[in-house]
C-alpha cells in the first residue's frame, strides 16, 4: 500500500511571470517531488498572469488551482508608467491611490480577504510562500502571519532576490511564522540575516536548477541568426535593474571599433519597454538591435546566439535564464552582483563584470569580444558546472528535506 502523498499549497503575488515564477513552475513539474507530494497553487489574481497559467498547463501538474483578488497599487502604477512618459503627470494622477496604500486601507482588506482563505482550506501539511525578494510583496508575509492560527501546517518562504534594508516589526512576526527561508544564494543568505534580523538557523541555501532543456528545432526563432554579423541576445523583464541600456550602449561602441558587426536581440516585456525603444532610436541603433517581446520559444535563441548577456546592475539573486544558458554550452556575460558569480566562476564557465556605472558599457563591450572570441571553451566549461551543480534530482532530495523537517 502506498504512502500517501503530503498535500502542498504554494501561493505566489506576482503581476510578471518572472525567474521567481519559473522556479516554482520547475518544483511543481518535478518528477522526483511529484512521486512524494501533491501540489496546489494559488495566485494573486491578474488577467495576464492567469494567461501564463493557463498556457503553462499549470492543471496537468496541481491538484487544485485557486487565484486571490488582492488590493494592489502595483498594476495601476505600471499602467501610468506605460501610457504616460511625463513623470510629474504620472504623479499626480497616482496620488489618491498612493495616500490609500500609506494609511493601510489595502493591506487591511488584503488581511481579511487572506485569512477567509485559510480558513477555507487550513487542510494543507506544507504551505510554501513564494516571494519575490524581502520584504516583496505584502501579501506573503501577510500569508505567513495567517498561517499563525495553524502551527501543524509547515510554512517554507522563498525570497528570490536580495533583501532590502530597513528591520521592521514585522520581521518578528513573519520569522516566528516561517518554519524555514530558501534563497538560492549565500549572498541572498547573508542579506537576509544582516537586513533583517531574520534567525541563520532558519534560512537555508537550496541553489536553483532548470530542465536539461532539449531543443526542437525549426518551430522557434525564424530569423536568421548565421548571416554573419555576432548575435548577442538577452532574456529578461524590460526594467531598469536587468540593465538593457549599458548593453545597448555597449552594442554601439561593439560596432564603433570593429569591422564585424554585432546584433543585439532583446527578448522579454515589461514596464520600460516604450523608454527602451525610445532609447535605441535616440543611439541611433534601430538597425543592429530588435526589440521582440515575450517568446515561448525563447530557448530557440538561446541556443542559436553567439554570446548571451544579463547585465543587470541591482536586485538579483539566481537568474535562471543563466542556468538555462550554461545547459546550452553559451557563453554568458553578466554582472558580479546577487548570487550571479555562484552560477559563473569568472572567466571559466562566463564572464563577469562590476556593473559600476564609470566605465560599465565600456567594460560590458570588452567583456562580451572575449566571450565571442572563446565562446567553445567557455560553453563547454558551463555545461560542465551545470551538469555538476544544477540537476533537478539533487533539488528534489533538498526540498523535500526542507518540506518533512
Amino acid at each position: 500500500m502506498k504512502a500517501m502523498k503530503k498535500k502542498v499549497l504554494i501561493y505566489s503575488d506576482c503581476n510578471l511571470f518572472g525567474g521567481s515564477e519559473h522556479v516554482i513552475y520547475n518544483i511543481i513539474r518535478n518528477p522526483y517531488l511529484k512521486e512524494k507530494f501533491s501540489f496546489s497553487f494559488l495566485y494573486r489574481y491578474s488577467k495576464l498572469y492567469q494567461d501564463k497559467v493557463i498556457e503553462l498547463s499549470y492543471s496537468q501538474y496541481c491538484d487544485n488551482l485557486y487565484s486571490i483578488h488582492l488590493l494592489t497599487n502595483y498594476t495601476i502604477y505600471r499602467y501610468l508608467k506605460s501610457k504616460i512618459t511625463i513623470r510629474i503627470i504620472r504623479r499626480i494622477l497616482f496620488l489618491p491611490f498612493y495616500i490609500l496604500e500609506i494609511v493601510g486601507f489595502y493591506k487591511f482588506i488584503n488581511r481579511i480577504i487572506i485569512d477567509i482563505f485559510i480558513k477555507k482550506h487550513h487542510d494543507y501539511a506544507i504551505v510554501h510562500i513564494n516571494n519575490g525578494g524581502y520584504p516583496g510583496a505584502y501579501s506573503c508575509l501577510q500569508f505567513a502571519l495567517g498561517l499563525r492560527k495553524y502551527p501543524k501546517i509547515r510554512t517554507i518562504m522563498q525570497v528570490n532576490n536580495l533583501a532590502q534594508s530597513g528591520y521592521e516589526k514585522i520581521d518578528g512576526r513573519v520569522c516566528s511564522s516561517v518554519d524555514q527561508f530558501i534563497t538560492a544564494s549565500q549572498n541572498a543568505r547573508k542579506a537576509l540575516l544582516l537586513k533583517r534580523k531574520i534567525k541563520p538557523s532558519k534560512v537555508t541555501t537550496l541553489s536553483n536548477y532548470v530542465e536539461d532543456v532539449s531543443i526542437q528545432y525549426g518551430k522557434g526563432c525564424k530569423e536568421d541568426l548565421n548571416d554573419g554579423t555576432i548575435t548577442i541576445l538577452q532574456v529578461a523583464l524590460l526594467q531598469e535593474r536587468k540593465g538593457q541600456k549599458y548593453l545597448i550602449d555597449a552594442l554601439k561602441i561593439l560596432n564603433a571599433n570593429s569591422s564585424v558587426k554585432y546584433h543585439l536581440l532583446l527578448i522579454g516585456n515589461g514596464e520600460c519597454y516604450n523608454e527602451i525603444k525610445q532609447y535605441i532610436k535616440l543611439q541611433g541603433v534601430e538597425a543592429c538591435v530588435q526589440l521582440l517581446g515575450y517568446r515561448d520559444d525563447y530557448l530557440d535563441y538561446v541556443n542559436k546566439a553567439d554570446v548571451i548577456a544579463l547585465p543587470s546592475i541591482k536586485d538579483e539573486d539566481m537568474p535562471l535564464i543563466i542556468l538555462s544558458s550554461m545547459a546550452l554550452s553559451k557563453a554568458i556575460v553578466s554582472t558580479d552582483i546577487g548570487g550571479i558569480p555562484e552560477e559563473i566562476i569568472d572567466g571559466v564557465s562566463g564572464i563577469l563584470v562590476s556593473p559600476k556605472e564609470d566605465g560599465f558599457s565600456y567594460r560590458l563591450a570588452d567583456a562580451i569580444k572575449k566571450a565571442y572570441k572563446e565562446r567553445k571553451v567557455i560553453g563547454e566549461n558551463a555545461r560542465r558546472r551545470y551538469e555538476e551543480c544544477f540537476s533537478a534530482q539533487s533539488y528534489a532530495k533538498n526540498i523535500v528535506r526542507l518540506y518533512n523537517e
